[in-house]
């Protein structure tokens, strides 16, 4: 592309948006807004993809007025409402989906998506504890397993393959709250799209159902998904990420990982171990009411919050310190479905925080003795003196790196609406025509 003209339209873009702005002022938010992005090149695949809206409309259009419910089922519907669909997300996404442009786009997608199931099924499903096991070909054992005890959300994506309805995808989401900025935050930790389903809009789809949930609830900062770093699968990801408006940031994956078999000082932990007392005795709803009576905090409250059934939690390797009645550090442990064993909470009052130590050393020590060498131990490093304290216990280990993507709302030079977008339109069309 001729440069001038880039430079040109781009001028001409922010002159529009900010017209009270002096030269230097434009010239600094040009390099800033533009850096990485050629409006005019953005602008002209919009204008296609609007065409091709268009085009797709007529095609729906045209097919429910030929619809015959005696004749057509609904592998025949299907295509014309997904390929809408499909350019409705595309659009939502070309500038920032947050956008009240971008907003406007979601919401059209959603509705189409409405007016489909209203007539011929689902497409969209939220994923429940009763409906779990159908999404069984696109979620992990594990996922299904926080699912059916709430510990996280899903979302499943139903397509037709001749003539049946299969899982094509899912997505899993809890919400948490950001430890520096105390405000919540739409945690993605899965997404899964089957391998025939690939390259057809399905991981869009689920994406944009996720962004337009996180448009509807103001509340919600930011939406973040951990991905393993040099992998094809963490690389398919950050692109499609990109496409979304995410930035990126690399770091320690916020779960500490190791197998039992790196764990070799066992005197070490056998002598930290003796400041604690085992939980095997203490029936799940016990642990409850205990939690419930001496802890407070998100994540006591979350905890609460979940249907755990009966055994859930594998009591001989959660563990308390204190009086049974009124610890004040306990930990608790899920063996997952996967065969992990998982810390799924760990807390200790303000004045015994040096209970981590013996908890954490107590916890390895039971799943030492009870589970094989190769077992993989899962804990969530949430706290500074948590890490503090495996580093200590296993010095050896290495945590892995991850790249966590962030979708933030839109700076005031991102929030673009649809009145803007077809004034500078206009205004990108004219000038190319004097050039």
């Amino acid at each position: 592309m001729d440069t001038h003209v880039k430079e040109i339209n781009a001028d001409i873009i922010t002159k529009f948006l900010y017209p009270d702005l002096g030269s230097e002022e434009i010239k600094s938010l040009e390099e800033e807004v533009f850096k990485d992005f050629d409006p005019l090149e953005a602008l002209r695949a919009h204008k296609d993809e609007l065409e091709e809206l268009e085009r797709s409309s007529e095609l729906l259009e045209d097919m429910k007025a030929e619809y015959d419910p005696a004749k057509h089922d609904r592998e025949y519907v299907e295509p014309y409402y997904l390929l809408k669909m499909d350019i409705l997300f595309h659009l939502a996404r070309r500038f920032h989906p947050l956008s009240d442009y971008g907003k406007e786009m979601l919401a059209k997608a959603v509705e189409c998506r409405k007016e489909f199931e209203k007539k011929h099924g689902t497409l969209t499903s939220s994923i429940t504890k009763e409906n779990a096991e159908l999404f069984s070909e696109v979620l992990s054992a594990d996922i299904i397993d926080e699912i059916k005890c709430q510990k996280c959300r899903g979302i499943g994506a139903l397509r037709t393959d001749k003539d049946r309805t299969i899982a094509a995808g899912a997505i899993a989401w809890y919400i948490d709250t950001d430890p520096l900025e105390n405000e919540p935050v739409l945690r993605l930790k899965w997404l899964y799209v089957d391998e025939g389903c690939r390259y057809t809009g399905v991981a869009g789809s689920l994406i944009g159902e996720m962004v337009y949930l996180m448009a509807q609830n103001d509340s919600i900062s930011a939406m973040t998904l951990d991905y393993p770093i040099n992998t094809d699968e963490g690389e398919l990801l950050g692109e499609l990420l990109q496409e979304w408006h995410f930035s990126f940031m690399t770091g320690l994956n916020p779960d500490f990982i190791c197998s039992l078999s790196d764990i070799r000082d066992i005197e070490k932990l056998d002598r930290y171990s003796e400041w604690t007392k085992n939980a095997s005795n203490l029936r799940d709803k016990e642990l409850m009411v205990i939690l419930r009576e001496n802890f407070s905090g998100d994540n006591a409250y979350r905890y609460l919050l979940r249907e755990l059934p009966e055994g859930y939690l594998d009591k001989e390797i959660c563990c308390y310190t204190g009086d049974m009645r009124k610890p004040d550090g306990m930990l608790l442990a899920h063996c997952c479905p996967s065969g992990k064993v998982r810390v799924e909470y760990l807390y200790c009052k303000p004045d015994a925080e040096n209970r981590i130590l013996f908890l954490i050393s107590c916890f390895l020590l039971n799943a030492v003795k009870k589970y094989p060498k190769d077992t993989e131990v899962v804990i969530p490093v949430e706290a500074i003196e948590v890490g503090e304290v495996l580093d200590k216990l296993i010095p050896d280990h290495k945590t892995d790196l991850m790249v966590e993507g962030i979708l933030s709302p839109p700076s005031e030079e991102e929030n673009i609406t649809g009145e803007q977008l077809k004034n500078i339109m206009e205004i990108i069309e004219n000038s190319d025509e004097q050039l």
